[in-house]
């Protein structure tokens, strides 16, 4: 359930040594999210990918999002806003230089209350 209509998130971190991944390689990530019951707030509920690279000085470079804020996914959104189901992917992203940590989040916003559950989450490297 979410209680309010901020942002919330899960966020896992991943040592990007320690998952073979390397500075360079093209990532992509994808989740099911099902949700219901859903009160968005002025028409704006939205489920949301989100890869972030961190460098080893602690800052991040550039992040990665899906859906995307506007196109297809979108109106699909807006006929669905109180129940739906769908498979969403981010664009591929190029680990910058320096990179030691890969911050993958799920999430969603715009809901005053709900229930939401991701599934199927998978992040590959290679993706073309």
């Amino acid at each position: 359930a979410v209680p309010d209509d901020t942002e919330r998130h899960i966020t896992y971190i991943e040592n990007i040594s320690s998952a073979r991944f390397a500075v360079g390689d093209v990532v992509q990530m994808s989740a099911r999210f099902v949700w219901s019951s859903m009160v968005p707030r002025d028409n704006s509920f939205r489920p949301f990918l989100r890869l972030m690279p961190r460098k080893v000085d602690n800052s991040f470079g550039t992040s990665v999002y899906g859906p995307q804020v506007a196109g297809a996914e979108e109106v699909a959104l807006a006929g669905a806003l109180s129940s739906g189901d769908g498979v969403f992917t981010t664009p591929r992203l190029t680990l910058p230089a320096n990179t030691d940590r890969l911050y993958v989040a799920v999430g969603w916003q715009g809901a005053q209350s709900g229930i939401v559950r991701v599934s199927d989450l998978a992040v590959w490297k290679g993706a073309t």
